[in-house]
């Protein structure tokens, strides 16, 4: 593109290029020409003259320096426009800029020169970087964490899994991408996963919260295990995904069932025992007393609450010496002592007695 010879013509476009928001440039061997209001701002700068005539380079990052020269060269040689090109420029205050340019070949001042039109395109480089930080930081965090880390999209395909989904459900990564993620789920739940994911992506309506998810999974050689899954939802470019946390709780769950078991087991042996049992806390109070012990005491169930084991004892001698053996031995077996009814009527019997502790050693009841 020329343009025309100085004259008024040459006046009228150059108002026209001062006019413009974008900001514009001209340079000739390497040395700016004609620099527009917006491109005086954007260099931070207050007037055009204080550029004019020195080098473009002053403006330009140092690592970036031989490829602006090289560039300006082409398009002065060549005498054609070269493709955009990203370089960093250097404001007076030492703010960083990066900045995308294009350049044709002109004729300035009956010269061949270059026009130079540059938009700011840090926000985006930033944005950019912040997007590879966050993404370097999730990868990370999954590549390294115990649970199984699934990200599928609006289909329910996986686009991504961490080693982690490997372990738990027997399948390379690899082999998993682009498959459905019920793959993973037992075919008798399947259709009731599909049906869940497209009522929410329809109408964004969840049937329960997507925190801690029971969910049956389904290993590759068939096995069934029981997991939780927390599910989160973003999009990318208008595609809808869903990354979900897997957790196998599979062992968790048997022990639970474990425990309820022992606890069913305890709590019949408690009842049902012919002798009296009861549970007290670190200070004697009884929180609890069998079927057996309420008879041989003489109370009854709604007054055992608040009564101190010491009320047992006929001989507060005997208290003494109980609480003083299983302080040294942590229990006692067979210990002889008098104790007393509700009615005060005293009889002769043995204890059992084991000390519960917590973690920090202190007593928690007997």
């Amino acid at each position: 593109m020329d343009t025309p010879r100085r004259d008024g013509h040459e006046r009228e476009y150059l108002r026209l290029l001062r006019a413009t928001p974008l900001p514009v440039a001209i340079h000739r061997k390497g040395r700016w020409r004609f620099l527009n209001d917006a491109a005086v701002e954007l260099l931070g700068l207050h007037d055009a003259a204080a550029l004019v005539g020195r080098p473009v380079t002053d403006v330009i990052a140092e690592e970036d320096r031989g490829a602006a020269a090289a560039r300006r060269a082409e398009v002065e040689a060549g005498g054609r426009a070269v493709d955009a090109r990203e370089f960093r420029i250097i404001r007076p205050d030492g703010e960083i800029l990066h900045v995308e340019s294009r350049s044709i070949p002109v004729t300035f001042e009956g010269r061949p020169s270059s026009l130079t039109t540059v938009r700011n395109v840090t926000e985006a480089r930033e944005a950019q970087r912040a997007l590879h930080r966050s993404e370097a930081e999730f990868r990370s965090v999954a590549e390294s964490a115990t649970d199984a880390i699934v990200t599928i999209d609006s289909r329910a395909r996986i686009v991504y899994a961490n080693p982690a989904t490997e372990g738990m459900y027997g399948y390379p990564v690899g082999e998993l991408l682009g498959t459905p993620f019920t793959r993973l789920v037992p075919p008798r739940h399947r259709e009731t996963f599909h049906r869940a994911l497209a009522r929410y992506i329809e109408t964004g309506d969840r049937a329960r919260s997507w925190a801690g998810v029971p969910l049956i999974g389904m290993r590759r050689d068939g096995a069934e295990i029981r997991t939780e899954v927390s599910f989160g939802e973003f999009e990318i470019d208008g595609g809808r995904f869903f990354t979900g946390i897997v957790r196998d709780v599979t062992e968790r769950e048997q022990a639970r069932r474990r425990l309820e078991r022992s606890e069913r087991r305890y709590r019949q042996l408690f009842e049902d025992s012919l002798d009296a049992v009861y549970v007290s806390d670190a200070d004697g109070t009884i929180l609890e007393m069998n079927p057996a012990g309420l008879q041989m005491f003489g109370y009854a169930a709604d007054e055992i609450g608040g009564i101190s084991a010491e009320d047992l004892y006929a001989d507060p001698a005997d208290r003494l010496r109980f609480q003083r053996e299983i302080a040294a031995r942590g229990s006692v077996a067979g210990f002889e002592v008098k104790l007393r009814r509700k009615d005060g009527g005293a009889f002769d019997a043995l204890i059992s007695a084991t000390e519960d502790r917590l973690e920090d050693g202190s007593t928690e009841g007997y």
